[in-house]
């Protein structure tokens, strides 16, 4: 297995902050970046990616102009060493060919199940996710791209669509695959998408959030796969085989 990248050491080490020190409850505010940079000695884009992999596994919460709060008791975070889980995903996951494949295959699955099953009130959220991420592509996109906050948008949807399967091993899948995609993500990538139009993106989340909304789990799976599909245009995957 290979030794992890800094921005995984760095997960864990907050990790095991939030678990071992007992300081940090449900709704703690972490320390601010400046001051987790020095204590942590690195840089302060080491520790926004490594704060993006435990947002995408539930651990915390990044408020942008807020701070970032813990969100799942320490006690309960019963799947693994965040470390370890990293650890395998980098070895096993490692390109963002296999990342989407999975993705494709389950996110459209996840979808349809969130609304068949989702409350009311869990399908309410998912729309108010949805009209945060149009609300960045409506604006300047650009910069929500490449500073993250359209990323952290896009996992905090994940996180609820997930959530609304009522499907536990398929959301702990889920939030591993979307750890690992905000792990493997390059900068050509990210450099690729910002010269995309996000005119089909917009349009594909305003189909997505009616669907949700009428309950009409056939569209949302078709919006959820078109999602994926348009997302894999920005990272230059091909998923054609899996068509």
């Amino acid at each position: 297995m290979k030794k992890p990248n800094l921005t995984n050491r760095t997960a864990d080490r907050i990790y095991r902050m939030i678990t071992e020190s007992g300081e940090y409850e449900v709704g703690s505010r972490m320390p601010t970046e400046a001051q987790l940079t020095q204590m942590l000695g690195v840089s302060r884009t080491t520790l926004r990616e490594a704060m993006r992999i435990l947002s995408a596994k539930g651990i915390v919460r990044i408020r942008p102009g807020s701070g970032t709060y813990v969100t799942m008791k320490p006690d309960e975070i019963s799947y693994g060493d965040v470390l370890g889980s990293i650890q395998e995903l980098d070895s096993v996951w490692t390109t963002l060919q296999n990342l989407f494949e999975l993705r494709f295959a389950l996110v459209p699955l996840a979808a349809k199940l969130a609304c068949r099953r989702g409350t009311d009130d869990e399908l309410e959220e998912l729309c108010a996710a949805i009209d945060a991420i149009i609300a960045l592509l409506t604006a300047d996109f650009a910069a929500a791209y490449r500073d993250g906050r359209y990323r952290d948008a896009v996992l905090a949807f994940h996180r609820r669509l997930s959530a609304a399967t009522h499907n536990q091993a398929l959301e702990r899948l889920l939030n591993d695959i979307h750890a690992a995609y905000v792990s493997a993500v390059t900068e050509s990538a990210i450099n690729k998408a910002l010269t995309l139009d996000s005119e089909p993106i917009l349009l594909n989340y305003r189909t997505l959030r009616s669907a949700l909304r009428s309950r009409m789990p056939q569209s949302v799976y078709h919006a959820a796969m078109i999602g994926i599909m348009l997302n894999e245009e920005s990272a230059g995957v091909d998923l054609s085989e899996c068509l």
